[in-house]
């Protein structure tokens, strides 16, 4: 059976349990799944981007819905209209850099931090800039009404071995759902190596640096 749509990973289910009184849990079992994905999986399959305005005198702002990690903030329109890198720092610490270095005034914002579910930019930035944001997000839920999404495209086997973990704990089934966690946990494995293949493959990497004559 392909595993292409909802509709295909519902009666996979179904039927790999071999049971016929599940169907009104079933979508349960795959959202479920879908949420353990979203804490464990980081492929590019998961990556979104996303860009906002600033606002002058604001240094707060929402994080896109469903995100989950940041792999890389950046204003597109930084210093000299050329794209400029925000540097993490921990809360605590960008209060104090916020305080020392800039005396809680405005300016182009240079670091970011994660409070809650907002990102804050310091200094606060001192006119309308583009903040963009490549992050990872849980998957796009799967449903009746959205039958397929990149992930099931490209890793249906983590689909089916994450909502077969629920589908047995469920049941109260421990040998199977451990069973199920294995499968899973070496699925979540070789999808991130293929990943991390994929994203150096190509040519030799270089690395150059300045030379300077004295």
């Amino acid at each position: 059976m392909a595993l292409t749509s909802f509709t295909d990973l519902t009666a996979a289910l179904a039927d790999w349990a071999d049971r016929t009184d599940l169907t009104a849990r079933i979508p349960d079992f795959i959202a479920l799944a879908e949420a353990r994905i979203g804490r464990e999986l980081r492929i590019r399959a998961l990556e979104f981007r996303s860009q906002m305005s600033t606002v002058s005198g604001q240094d707060y702002y929402a994080l896109p819905t469903g995100y989950k990690q940041a792999r890389h903030f950046k204003l597109v329109d930084g210093e000299g209209g050329v794209p400029s890198d925000l540097e993490y720092q921990t809360p605590e610490a960008l209060d104090v850099t916020n305080s020392r270095q800039f005396g809680g005034g405005s300016g182009f914002p240079k670091y970011y931090t994660i409070v809650s579910n907002e990102i804050r930019i310091v200094p606060t930035p001192s006119a309308v800039y583009t903040l963009e944001i490549l992050y990872y997000k849980a998957p796009t839920a799967l449903s009746a009404a959205n039958q397929a999404n990149l992930l099931l495209e490209e890793n249906p086997d983590i689909y089916l071995y994450g909502s077969l973990i629920e589908l047995w704990t469920y049941l109260r089934d421990d040998a199977e759902s451990q069973k199920w966690g294995l499968m899973f946990g070496k699925a979540i494995e070789a999808a991130q190596t293929s990943d991390q293949r994929d994203r150096h493959s190509g040519g030799a990497l270089h690395i150059t640096g300045e030379h300077h004559g004295w």
